[in-house]
């Protein structure tokens, strides 16, 4: 049969723009677990009305791999403490006293602990839950939380918290940029989720504040949430949530392994800025001057992780001992991390390349949420080193003397009676 050629010109896929950004995360995911030698990790993007990407990245790891979220499994108890508010079970305003059916007031509030005014055990805030459902912890953020959301592979478990796997997470992100969940209904009212993600608490005008649960992020101009988590301070599973409410947008990152704070900052100056882009950023906070050059020499010197005052985790600042150099009114850090911070207005600092803010307040340096304290003399590691190579020494010289000068020493006394004149045999 007679056939007819027919020209047909290459089409042109166009892939749209969420597209875009999941092939860009991908290739940037895989790029640092690599780089980092982690074993395996996840990565989830969702917006209000679809899950970008659900995916779990490494060797042998099935989409089923299941990740301990440690401490960031604190959000799940926020969220429990938001529904049971709603329903006039727990009060934030009032003495936690009340929450525990105490007489004698304890002087913190609901607020102060989800807002993170005050460091706590996160037991305080599953004890709270407990007393107000009636039920145990465990059993409530399974049943009004996971399997509501259809998270049918996550659990909780004592002593280690929420383990997830990367597609019941992605049912988690969308209910906290306000998705409805299967049957329609809201894990928590919009109203509620508006009360939790809005700012209750700042400690410095320049510093995140905080919301229910999530320290404040000011990044391109856009006000975002983060949470960051591990299981310990000394294992190694790493996890975080980033929520930008403006967009209706989220998206959680886990890793098997430590990565560093070079893998998180690496991260949040890709992703983030690809979901995000620049937008124009808002005034300066405060019209004070910025700090003088003698400012940053007198908090120079050495600084170990504070925990007390605070119980914020920014896996992009390490928890080690940092040290603060002063470049005239600049502020050179180091130790396990290195970066330059510059005087802004309001008396604080700010790294312009990572966008992270600093500010010294009550002899407590912070490093966006992370709070460090000046090591004394006698608690610096150096100091403890010199002190310990000063004693060998002194060892080493008695010692010498001991061997030129037997007699002087009493070496004749001590180590052979006879030898020493005027005594008994």
């Amino acid at each position: 049969a007679p056939t007819t050629s027919i020209s047909v010109a290459t089409l042109t896929i166009v892939r749209s723009q969420s597209q875009q950004i999941t092939d860009y995360a991908r290739g940037v995911f895989e790029g640092l677990l690599a780089r980092d030698g982690v074993a395996y990790g996840a990565l989830v993007i969702v917006s209000y009305d679809r899950v970008d990407m659900a995916e779990t990245f490494g060797q042998d790891v099935g989409e089923n791999a299941m990740f301990a979220l440690g401490s960031l499994s604190d959000v799940f108890g926020v969220v429990a403490a938001m529904q049971l508010t709603q329903e006039g079970r727990l009060r934030p305003a009032e003495d936690l006293a009340a929450a525990f059916g105490e007489s004698e007031p304890r002087g913190t509030t609901l607020d102060d602990l989800l807002a993170h005014r005050v460091g706590g055990d996160s037991s305080l805030l599953a004890n709270a839950i407990e007393r107000a459902s009636g039920v145990p912890y465990g059993e409530y953020v399974s049943t009004r939380i996971l399997r509501p959301l259809g998270m049918t592979r996550s659990r909780f478990e004592e002593g280690i918290g929420i383990i997830v796997s990367a597609g019941d997470m992605s049912q988690f992100l969308s209910a906290l940029v306000g998705a409805r969940m299967a049957g329609g209904d809201h894990l928590l009212l919009p109203a509620t989720l508006g009360v939790m993600q809005r700012r209750h608490f700042e400690r410095h005008a320049v510093l995140p504040g905080w919301s229910y649960g999530f320290a404040e992020v000011e990044r391109n101009g856009w006000r975002a949430l983060q949470r960051d988590g591990q299981l310990s301070e000394n294992s190694f599973p790493q996890s975080q949530i980033v929520i930008i409410p403006a967009l209706h947008t989220a998206y959680f990152a886990a890793v098997s392994s430590k990565a560093g704070p070079e893998f998180w900052r690496a991260l949040d100056d890709t992703l983030f800025d690809r979901i995000a882009p620049p937008r124009e950023a808002a005034e300066d906070v405060s019209a004070a001057p910025a700090p003088l050059p003698q400012g940053a020499e007198d908090i120079s010197g050495d600084y170990r992780p504070e925990i007390s005052v605070g119980d914020g985790i920014f896996l992009a600042v390490n928890r080690d001992t940092l040290r603060i150099a002063a470049d005239g009114p600049n502020l050179l850090l180091s130790g396990n991390i290195d970066m330059v911070l510059h005087p802004i207005a309001g008396g604080a600092w700010r790294s312009e390349e990572h966008q992270i803010p600093a500010a010294f307040i009550d002899g407590v340096f912070w490093l966006g949420p992370n709070a460090y304290r000046r090591i004394g003399a006698w608690q610096n590691p150096l100091t403890h080193l010199a002190i310990a190579g000063l004693l060998a020494a002194l060892s080493l010289l008695v010692f010498a003397l001991w061997a030129k000068y037997p007699k002087l020493l009493g070496r004749g006394v001590i180590g052979d009676r006879k030898s020493a004149p005027g005594l008994p045999d």
